[in-house]
């Protein structure tokens, strides 16, 4: 998945008395900003920062500087997010929302709910913290991420469920296939929390992802 290099962030954004808002574990305790005022905090005022997903997954939203509404048909809102979603620390969708003011944070959970997996559960990390800095350094490669997961508390309660060898047929009902190499010797091993399929190709090692939910 494309990532988008990005100007560092004038202010921190999500400040609690005067200081960077820390990495929230969903402890219950603190007084982050992961209550109320979170989803009624109005994008134009900011939001760029790792969340968690209700499902467990972890989205990556940012302001995105250039799209091209006109070519959509569509008048250019006052700003637009664009997010990505990871699974285990792997791209596997995102999106972009277009806002005006009087939109929050809770419209663009409302909206990834609607159009990819599962509305937002909680902030993590905002821009302008190291702990956002850290986390985003480690997406979209895997092998950084899992203690990064593990460090930030990040695997909540849901569990991958391991499967028993055999399965080679895709959501559709046709074997599944290999991006890479093509072959057909693959086989499902885990669903995600997402309800995602990680699978691995025999043939030459590849591992991949298939989506259910799209078929």
């Amino acid at each position: 998945m494309l990532r988008r290099q990005r100007s560092k962030a004038k202010d921190v954004l999500f400040s609690e008395n005067g200081k960077p808002a820390h990495v929230c574990t969903g402890c219950g305790r603190c007084r982050s900003e992961n209550g109320k005022q979170l989803f009624d905090r109005q994008l134009a005022e900011g939001f760029t920062g790792i969340y968690e997903l209700k499902d467990g997954s972890i989205m990556e939203a940012h302001e995105w500087d250039d799209p091209d509404w006109e070519e959509c048909g569509v008048d250019p809102p006052l700003g637009s997010v664009y997010y990505d979603i990871y699974e285990n620390g792997e791209g596997v969708d995102g999106g972009v929302m277009g806002y005006d003011r009087g939109d929050t944070i809770g419209n663009l959970s409302d909206f990834v709910a609607r159009s990819n997996s599962d509305g937002i559960s909680r902030l993590i990390a905002a821009e302008g913290t190291p702990e956002y800095d850290e986390i985003y350094g480690a997406l979209g490669i895997p092998k950084d991420y899992l203690p990064i997961k593990r460090k930030y508390s990040l695997s909540k309660n849901k569990k991958a469920v391991a499967v028993e060898p055999g399965q080679n047929l895709g959501p559709d009902g046709s074997p599944l296939e290999c991006g890479d190499c093509g072959s057909n010797n693959c086989e499902l091993c885990v669903i995600e929390p997402t309800g995602s399929w990680l699978c691995r190709c025999w043939s030459c090692g590849n591992v991949f992802y298939q989506y259910p939910e799209w078929f």
